[in-house]
């Protein structure tokens, strides 16, 4: 069994008012807490509203949206769609999960430079952004991690998911005995950032409402 090295431990604790200082003992070291920590290329802050994250994907996406102007001059648009694909969208896709509830001001900044790109992919200065993703065969970012959970609870329900990700929903108990797709059991919440928030409520709803309104 691999040895525990608490050297590369970070720790971290959330919560509305999360308390400063506050150390954990593993071994003989002492690990403070911090406000954010990055795992897997995620960052986590104390309040989960993704800031430090969003900031860095959006950098990130926009700096090879630069460098891929720079480049106009050499590539036709079927290239700059590819790269478009490898370097900036890819930014908005990594674990969208994870930081799916970020603030909405971060939702616009994400969705404001895929405008940004694509009108630079076209070289279309005047069509509408829904026309842009129409033209491109993409939904908008948030649509797009809308679908990635329901996609997710789809993979649990037909248990095709990690198994640690098996109990994270329920079946109501009063529809068991129905033969059409099993509505799921909403959780009910405290708090909007710690409980509404989340991927057990929000695809739970989702599977709800796109189950009822099959034909």
């Amino acid at each position: 069994m691999m040895a525990v090295n608490p050297e590369k431990f970070q720790a971290i604790m959330l919560g509305r008012k999360p308390v400063d200082g506050t150390s954990i003992t593993v071994g003989n070291r002492q690990i403070k807490t911090e406000k954010c920590v990055r795992s897997l290329g995620v960052d986590l802050d104390e309040r989960l509203n993704f800031d430090t994250h969003v900031s860095t994907i959006c950098r990130k996406a926009g700096r090879h949206l630069s460098v891929l102007k720079r480049l106009a001059g050499v590539l036709d648009q079927e290239s700059r769609m590819s790269i478009f694909r490898a370097f900036i969208i890819s930014n908005f896709s990594y674990c969208p999960l994870i930081w799916h509830f970020c603030k909405v001001s971060h939702t616009r900044r994400m969705e404001k430079i895929q405008e940004r790109a694509l009108r630079f992919v076209y070289n279309d200065k005047v069509s509408s952004y829904q026309d842009l993703l129409n033209r491109a065969d993409l939904p908008t970012l948030h649509l797009f991690r809308l679908r990635s959970i329901a996609l997710e609870v789809y993979k649990v329900m037909h248990r095709i998911s990690p198994t640690y990700l098996h109990d994270l929903f329920s079946v109501k108990s009063s529809a068991e005995h129905l033969r059409k797709a099993l509505p799921l059991q909403v959780p009910s919440f405290n708090t909007k950032t710690f409980g509404q928030n989340s991927i057990r409520y929000t695809g739970a709803s989702l599977w709800n409402v796109t189950n009822c309104h099959k034909t």
